[in-house]
């Protein structure tokens, strides 16, 4: 499997040096390692740049405890890119319940430690440090997920925009492949960073905000939108702040700040459109954070060139005496065929960063890079993932979604699909065909999942959901199909953004009907969450028993983590719901989130002395015995006498990567305009 370093873009200065370069015109720091694969975000953007003639330099994963680490390639001729990485850096770092995470897929033979938490701050700091006022863009998920006022779960706390704390000049959130391109483009121009105002897909920090009211700018990108401060989304000083969910058990009003930072976060995820978005403004002290809206919809022929171009589809090869890279092993043969969700899930930040609206790659386009897998010498004849975020989405289209927009006050989806919608099931069944055709394909594989309630709609799909069902069941299904019902209360799945749960039951009877038709034993793998805003110990006390009835035990039970700029998060940390401004419970407590997660694991001798606890608490203590309904046999009870974890405490704010340096945090002073 070697592939020798003269394919991969620099990484050393003497990898520099043997191209002839003197200076690059980039230096990409990411938080991951270097993997030139198209599912590796910074693998795409580098080769993006490279293949519109730019010197891309790619300083993977420096010592971030050395501000020399940046000096590697010199001072680039038009900035620093900065990414966390393909995942947010607090979600790698540490669990649901603030313990570190013993391992980094991202990173060389998996070892964790490689990259700081907070890693878009550290770097970014560390680059001044060195340079000064070099210009640095910053993007990736972590930032992109950051770019306005924000609940930080690690910290418990609403942190300001990225832009402020990371001193950086710009900001390019969502698929970064156009907004990066038209910044390129005018910096290789001759333009300035800090004069570029007008770019979709970025947001940025000025002090004088006059220039967005010009006729010229509202004609072109719309009349701004303000949300509130980010001084509204705080505690008064001196107060301190209650649980939202402890304050829910009573008749008691939640904070003004609380219900302040629903109002905020529906403000900007209103304007998350690339059709009918407008910018949006937030004032924090004497600043204000500018997003310009959303990059436009890329067509088929846009996606494929960024899928067509020559990545070796390899980490590179500095990593192999190291173990490789983990996070590659599992995506090596897989094939993204569109991007964008039309689900709208709210604890899902695909919204926030993808869109709604799908982007479908050309079938040529896949099947090319089908036989390109083919030739990599670790494959053995399965294509393990030929898919987007819900594999059955490709060539989606919606005439409305096109023309005006996706709706403001329409779910595409829930309660039943729009009657505009238009499934291509048929198209994804042709593609599929061509790819299980391609010299050396035996298999192709769906494993990141469908959105089954749209397969087994009469009126959207069809027969050409069944039919797409009874494909999927005999070419495309290894054994085990990947579903996410979440959970099975109603009221807990309209928090979700998903459909009820019996439409699961119903996609599930006509796909075991379809495995068997298909001569396979096959079988579902049920994705649940545990303590998503809404859900009350109750409703997990009924799934509980529910599981019992059906004998069955899941294997994937995932706790709700609240990631920056997710509709599920603006409910936790607000105790609203910001589409209806209701009041939703959620459990915060670290006492109240284990008891959830151990109660759909009842099972498990380990967790059984929570279990008892909290039906004990709840007034279940019905379903402890050696009866049929019993979840648990008598035994003791076991509880944290406190809301931290077992040993310690959370993370240390200094361990959370907090801004080193000269601004130790604060923003350089900034003249009129946005210029330091």
């Amino acid at each position: 499997m070697n592939v020798t370093r003269d394919r991969f873009l620099p990484v050393t200065a003497a990898d520099m040096a043997a191209r002839g370069w003197e200076q690059p015109d980039f230096v990409l720091v990411s938080g991951d390692a270097y993997v030139d694969h198209p599912s590796f975000a910074n693998g795409v953007l580098s080769r993006v740049l490279e293949a519109h003639g730019y010197k891309v330099a790619v300083l993977a994963q420096p010592d971030w405890h050395d501000p020399q680490a940046m000096k590697r390639f010199g001072r680039p001729r038009y900035a620093f890119l900065v990414s966390a990485g393909n995942l947010d850096s607090l979600l790698n770092a540490y669990t649901a319940h603030k313990l570190p995470r013993s391992d980094d897929p991202y990173s060389p033979g998996g070892k964790a430690g490689q990259r700081p938490p907070r890693a878009t701050l550290v770097y970014c700091n560390l680059i001044r440090q060195a340079y000064g006022k070099v210009p640095i863009i910053v993007g990736g998920i972590e930032a992109s997920q950051r770019r306005f006022s924000h609940y930080d779960y690690w910290e418990d706390k609403v942190r300001r925009s990225i832009l402020l704390d990371s001193n950086a000049d710009m900001l390019v959130y969502g698929m970064g492949e156009v907004p990066l391109l038209a910044l390129a483009s005018r910096l290789s121009q001759g333009e300035r960073l800090h004069e570029i105002s007008d770019v979709r897909g970025t947001a940025y920090v000025k002090r004088d905000i006059a220039f967005l009211s010009e006729s010229a700018f509202v004609e072109r990108l719309g009349a701004f939108v303000e949300t509130l401060p980010h001084e509204a989304l705080l505690p008064p000083k001196g107060e301190q702040p209650q649980r939202v969910q402890e304050r829910q058990y009573e008749v008691v009003e939640i904070a003004a700040y609380r219900r302040a930072y629903a109002e905020a976060f529906k403000k900007i995820w209103d304007e998350q459109d690339p059709v009918r978005g407008r910018p949006v403004v937030q004032r924090c002290g004497e600043l204000r954070v500018v997003q310009m809206p959303p990059s436009p919809t890329q067509s088929a022929a846009e996606l494929d060139r960024w899928y067509d171009l020559p990545y070796t589809r390899m980490p590179h090869p500095d990593y192999q005496a190291h173990g490789g890279v983990p996070a590659w092993l599992t995506t090596q043969h897989t094939i993204v065929t569109h991007r964008g969700c039309m689900a709208a899930c709210s604890f899902c930040a695909i919204t926030m960063h993808q869109g709604r609206p799908i982007q479908s790659r050309s079938e040529q386009s896949i099947v090319r890079e089908a036989y390109a897998v083919t030739e990599m010498p670790s494959f053995s004849g399965s294509l393990s993932d030929v898919a987007g975020p819900s594999a059955n989405m490709y060539g989606f289209h919606c005439p409305v979604q096109a023309k005006r927009g996706t709706c403001q006050h329409r779910d595409c989806l829930l309660p039943t699909p729009c009657p505009s919608l238009q499934q291509h099931l048929d198209e994804q069944v042709a593609m599929l065909n061509k790819v299980r055709a391609v010299p050396g394909v035996k298999r192709v594989f769906i494993a990141s999942g469908v959105r089954y309630d749209l397969l087994t709609d009469p009126k959207s799909a069809g027969a050409a959901g069944q039919k797409y069902i009874e494909n999927l069941a005999a070419h495309h299904t290894s054994g085990q199909l990947k579903v996410a019902p979440e959970h099975r209360s109603d009221n807990v799945l309209t928090k979700m953004g998903k459909p009820s749960f019996d439409k699961y039951e119903a996609f599930k009877e006509c796909f075991m009907k379809a495995s068997r038709k298909a001569g396979k034993e096959q079988y579902l793998v049920a994705y649940f969450v545990s303590s998503h805003p809404g859900c009350t110990v109750q409703d997990q006390i009924a799934l509980a028993e529910y599981f019992k009835a059906q004998h069955f035990v899941p294997e994937q039970v995932q706790d709700f983590i609240p990631t920056p700029m997710t509709l599920a998060t603006a409910m936790y940390y607000s105790g609203y719901d910001p589409e209806t401004m209701m009041p939703v419970y959620t459990a915060t407590t670290m006492r109240e989130k284990r008891r959830q997660r151990a109660l759909l694991q009842f099972d498990k001798p380990e967790f059984q002395g929570r279990v008892r606890k909290a039906l004990k608490a709840a007034g279940r203590g019905d379903l402890i015995g050696t009866h049929a309904r019993a979840l648990v046999p008598p035994g003791p009870e076991e509880d944290w006498s406190d809301e931290a974890p077992r040993g310690k405490g959370p993370p240390h704010r200094a361990r959370l990567g907090e801004a080193r340096g000269p601004s130790r945090g604060r923003p350089f002073k900034r003249k009129p305009g946005g210029r330091r």
